[in-house]
């Protein structure tokens, strides 16, 4: 759920958010311009979030990273008629759900034992490309009703990996 949930948004997001841009401009130099931003100030979250994980543990840079997910998602539904709106929100969208990506490796870490480890990898993994693949094609169906349906249920969705996490905490505990 943590792997699937908040990477269906991401498809979405990765679909549409360019998409909506285009639209709203008239130029594809904006949405470029917009992916250039948005993919530079996520490299820095992600460099941000690994040195937390090793200053601090996994736990709160992933339930941080699961919220700043679930802000996004909420602000894009709301916002997203707006360059403005698209532009911040769809750089946070980028900045946590790459920060999120990057606490995989220690979670899975953290939540499975020696001889499973491979296969854990393997379902996240799977997890990411049916989530990216269903999130493009909801995305890209819901789009035509309006912004704020495919963003709308990705507040849902994320909201779920947001539980997901915070169940995952109650059971293995601060590592």
């Amino acid at each position: 759920g943590i792997r699937y949930l908040p990477t269906s948004y991401w498809g979405a997001v990765t679909l549409l958010l360019p998409l909506l841009i285009f639209r709203l401009t008239g130029t594809s130099t904006a949405a470029t311009t917009y992916s250039a931003i948005s993919l530079t100030i996520a490299a820095c979250f992600q460099v941000l979030t690994g040195r937390m994980c090793d200053r601090i543990g996994r736990w709160r840079p992933i339930l941080i990273s699961a919220t700043l997910v679930t802000i996004s998602a909420l602000g894009l539904a709301l916002t997203s008629h707006t360059l403005t709106g698209i532009y911040v929100f769809g750089i946070l969208a980028t900045a946590s759900a790459w920060s999120l990506s990057t606490t995989m490796p220690g979670l899975i870490q953290l939540i499975s034992h020696d001889n499973e480890k491979g296969r854990v990898v393997g379902a996240a993994h799977l997890a990411w490309s049916l989530g990216m693949l269903s999130g493009s094609l909801g995305g890209g169906k819901l789009i035509d009703w309006g912004p704020i349906w495919p963003f709308g249920i990705s507040v849902l969705f994320c909201l779920g990996a947001l539980a997901c996490g915070f169940g995952l905490y109650r059971i293995h505990g601060q590592s």
